[in-house]
């Protein structure tokens, strides 16, 4: 049975998500790997432990692998509130335009 959308996001975080969707989908077409993503959050300064950052790769890699990268935006606009996500308008606004990009074809 497949993980609910929201527990793929809540494992990967929201912001997370949003701010590295682009790295994510490289890593699931095998253009990046985990140890360059893991390099990108210590560059930016991504203060998490050694198993969150493992867990949050993963999570943003199941989704692109489970090809509900488009399910997992929509839950983060239309379900997820914006004053509970850090910089949710942000965010938000991110998340739209990556809908955008995916939608356009």
């Amino acid at each position: 049975m497949e993980k609910p959308i929201s527990r793929l996001i809540n494992s990967v975080g929201v912001a997370t998500f949003v701010k590295y969707f682009y790295e994510f989908y490289k890593l699931h077409k095998g253009r990046t790997s985990k140890r360059k993503i893991a390099e990108l959050f210590a560059e930016n300064s991504e203060n998490w432990s050694d198993s969150s950052i493992t867990t949050k790769i993963n999570a943003g890699l199941k989704i692109f692998t489970l090809n509900r990268e488009l399910e997992a935006i929509e839950h983060i606009l239309f379900v997820k509130k914006t004053g509970n996500i850090p910089n949710g308008n942000f965010i938000k606004k991110e998340a739209e335009l990556i809908k955008k990009s995916l939608t356009e074809n």
